[in-house]
């Protein structure tokens, strides 16, 4: 992530090593990267040796069905631990993995397929692509 940048996010997935109960499969995962100026901390830890901290909240999920839900509460999340400039306190990080369950169970069926990405952002990185792409998910079979 460039310096520059106050927010980032990465998606990716993991693969599930097989075991008796489950076979082999993929996990989707979801990061919002921030950072912050290091003179910024309110106590700043021996091991901060730069003048930039960079960090980030990921969420590892069976399905990135509801990304979009987790993409939104996660920024709000991730930029109010950085508000408090401690990362020892991590009320906050646990106070949202216990809400998950819930959250997701208040998506289940909404059709939430948006991945974050603004229309001009489409349009800016994929150019004329983009009606391709428009027409490929109107012809896609639907689920």
């Amino acid at each position: 992530m460039p310096y520059s940048s106050t927010e980032d996010y990465s998606y990716f997935t993991l693969r599930r090593a097989e075991t008796p109960e489950h076979p082999a499969s993929s996990l989707f995962g979801i990061s919002c990267t921030r950072q912050l100026d290091a003179s910024k901390l309110i106590e700043r830890p021996a091991e901060v040796t730069r003048s930039t901290v960079q960090k980030a909240v990921v969420v590892i999920s069976d399905s990135p069905q509801y990304f979009g839900a987790i993409k939104a509460q996660l920024g709000v999340v991730t930029a109010a631990w950085f508000a408090q400039r401690d990362f020892t306190d991590v009320d906050i990080l646990q106070r949202f993995s216990e809400s998950l369950p819930t959250l997701l169970k208040n998506q289940e069926g909404e059709a939430d397929h948006y991945f974050g990405i603004s229309l001009r952002e489409m349009i800016h990185e994929f150019k004329w692509q983009t009606l391709v792409l428009f027409k490929c998910a109107l012809l896609q079979p639907k689920v």
